[in-house]
């Protein structure tokens, strides 16, 4: 059974380490991406995501969930037919001529410039 001074410990805010160590992370993958040189020609938003940065990680007990965020792109999906406001929307985008086809292009992009780089 855990205690509940157990569950008050693992919710606290990261201590000052553990900021240091998701800042640490986040700088370390921005340094791969932007030493890659086709993914540091293109925009892109590098982020501390999930549990560190809503605050609700486990202390000393989780890991770093980095983002690297492709922002070169506009992907959209009408949900309704009906929607003509979102249709008239997606007529209006020019077609997408980036570096990545699809979605596997750039996750295959992102984990090669972490490979080369560490």
């Amino acid at each position: 059974m855990i205690r509940e001074s157990q569950l008050a410990g693992w919710t606290q805010r990261p201590s000052n380490t553990e900021d240091d160590k998701r800042d640490r992370t986040e700088r370390m993958i921005r340094a791969a991406i932007d030493a890659d040189p086709l993914l540091s020609r293109v925009g892109r938003r590098v982020f501390a995501q999930g549990s560190y940065a809503n605050n609700t990680n486990v202390r000393n007990d989780s890991d770093v969930d980095i983002a690297v965020q492709y922002t070169d792109g506009v992907y959209t999906d009408v949900a309704s037919q009906d929607d003509q406001i979102a249709k008239r929307a997606q007529a209006s985008l020019p077609d997408y001529t980036g570096p990545f086809p699809g979605f596997l292009d750039y996750k295959r992009a992102v984990y090669q410039a972490l490979v080369n780089y560490f």
